[in-house]
This record gives C-alpha cells, sequence and structure tokens, in this order.
C-alpha cells in the first residue's frame, strides 16, 4: 500500500492507496471548540463553499446539526452532489457525492468523513478522510481536485474559526 505524506500550511496531509481505492487524511488544529468548529464547518465550508468556485446550491437543510443537508455545486441545475449522510454532533460527520459521474465528479465512489475532537490545552483537532474510487484514467486528476479543495477549505476553516468565538450551529442554508 503505496503512501506519501506532505505538510501543509499546519495540517499533514496523508495519501494511501489499495487497488482503485485511494484515501486521503489531513489534519489540522483549530482555535475553536467542537461545536463552534462544526458550526463553521456547515456555514462557511458546505453552505458557503468557502470562496472556491460558485457557491453551492442547498437542495435539503437536513436536520438541526446538518445531517442529511444536500448540496450541489456547479453552475445552472449540473454540478457535484454531496449529502451528509450520518453525523453525531459535534465529534463526527460523514458525506458522499450522491451523482458520480464523468460530467460531475469521475470518480464510482466517494466518502468523506470530518471528525472534531477536542483537546485538552483547548481547541479542535480536525481530522478529514476522504476515501474514494475514481475512474479508470481519473486518478490524478481527482487526487489533484481533491487535495486543492480540502486543503482550501481547511485553511478556510480555521481563518473562519480563528475568527469565531463559539455560535450555536444553525441549520445549513437557514440564516439568522
Amino acid at each position: 500500500m503505496p503512501r506519501s505524506q506532505a505538510k501543509r500550511g499546519s495540517s499533514t496531509v496523508r495519501t494511501t492507496r489499495a487497488g482503485r481505492l485511494r484515501t486521503l487524511a489531513w489534519r489540522r488544529r483549530l482555535p475553536a471548540s467542537p461545536e463552534a468548529a462544526w458550526a463553521s464547518f456547515l456555514e462557511h465550508l458546505w453552505v458557503e463553499g468557502a470562496g472556491l468556485g460558485p457557491r453551492p446550491v442547498v437542495e435539503d437543510a437536513g436536520d438541526a446539526h446538518g445531517i442529511g443537508c444536500t448540496r450541489r455545486i456547479g453552475v445552472g441545475g449540473r454540478g457535484v452532489r454531496e449529502r451528509i449522510v450520518a453525523g453525531e454532533h459535534p465529534r463526527r460527520l460523514e458525506y458522499r457525492v450522491v451523482n458520480p459521474s464523468w460530467t460531475t465528479y469521475p470518480v464510482d465512489h466517494h466518502r468523506g468523513t470530518v471528525a472534531f475532537e477536542a483537546l485538552e490545552e483547548g481547541g479542535t483537532e480536525v481530522r478529514w478522510r476522504v476515501e474514494y474510487v475514481p475512474k479508470r484514467g481519473a486518478g490524478p486528476l481527482v487526487t489533484a481536485a481533491t487535495r486543492f479543495v480540502i486543503g482550501r477549505y481547511l485553511d478556510a476553516l480555521e481563518r473562519a474559526c480563528g475568527a469565531t468565538s463559539g455560535p450555536a450551529a444553525r441549520p445549513p442554508g437557514r440564516r439568522g
């Protein structure tokens, strides 16, 4: 199982591969509680898209903690759809790409898990893991795109948590 590690900013990225299944994993420390980090993840990354490309469209807001929330990232009615399929607020959430294809996101399988662990010294360690099976021939593109997007998302989450003093979680797509 080939493995590589790279440092980027204050996070560590690890890549593993077993057959066609690939896994990318990041760790980042944030200056916020797990509750505040979860709320910032939903608002700044999931709903607002962290300023990367077109703002996602929330198609289903899910429950009060975002479980079941479905967003579409793309232009017009096209684009990749992701859904938060499970979670244990404020510790862990899992999402999936629900419409993988060559025209949306060239994978046969994509699942992400984001864990928020309180640190004894204060703050939160975020562990983000993406497991995917790229369509044949798309591996390098999917790996590069995923590394780029999640790296930028973690940078945006760190900025949002640094400017946050512990907001209550709001359901995605709902203001107020």
